[in-house]
């Protein structure tokens, strides 16, 4: 009953899709600062947060993906209000 609970609190949704998926991507590991294992289950339950939004992401969404992580800060915001699309 408590993993339904806590499913039903988690943010869902694109935009938290989106958020997940650029912080796996940009996950960084630090071998002085943390051990292998550690990294590898902060892999894991990004993934499964990433899962638990049930959001597929299509070739558009990868695209807008990889724009918000590549741009520089000023321009992110023309990726996430969809003014690339009709320009």
């Amino acid at each position: 009953m408590l993993a339904k609970l806590t499913a039903l609190l988690q943010p869902g949704g694109e935009a938290q899709s989106m958020r997940l998926s650029r912080e796996y991507y940009s996950l960084p590991y630090d071998d002085t600062k943390e051990f292998l294992t550690d990294f590898l289950t902060r892999v894991k339950i990004l993934e499964e947060r990433i899962a638990a939004t049930r959001v597929t992401m299509n070739d558009d969404k990868h695209t807008l993906l990889c724009l918000t992580m590549a741009l520089p800060p000023r321009f992110r915001s023309w990726c996430r209000s969809g003014q690339l699309q009709r320009e």
